[in-house]
């Protein structure tokens, strides 16, 4: 299971493995999640031309960011 230490893993614990809709029980859970989502081209087309969207990077290095920082964890 996984062990609570820095602000990020308890907000991570909060929101994730303490709620019971979710069905992630450890970070390895949560990346190979996050990292199918980011393999689909279509979600990230959608991402990509939303009017929501603030940050102009490409949407590619965001989503390896995200799963680079999630891996650290």
């Amino acid at each position: 299971m996984f062990q609570f230490g820095t602000s990020n893993e308890k907000q991570v614990a909060l929101l994730i493995f303490e709620d019971t809709e979710m069905y992630e029980d450890s970070m390895d859970d949560i990346v190979k999640r996050i990292s199918s989502t980011f393999k689909d081209e279509q979600y990230l087309r959608r991402v990509s031309g939303s009017r929501q969207r603030w940050v102009d990077d490409d949407i590619h290095e965001i989503a390896s960011g995200i799963i680079s920082y999630l891996k650290k964890l």
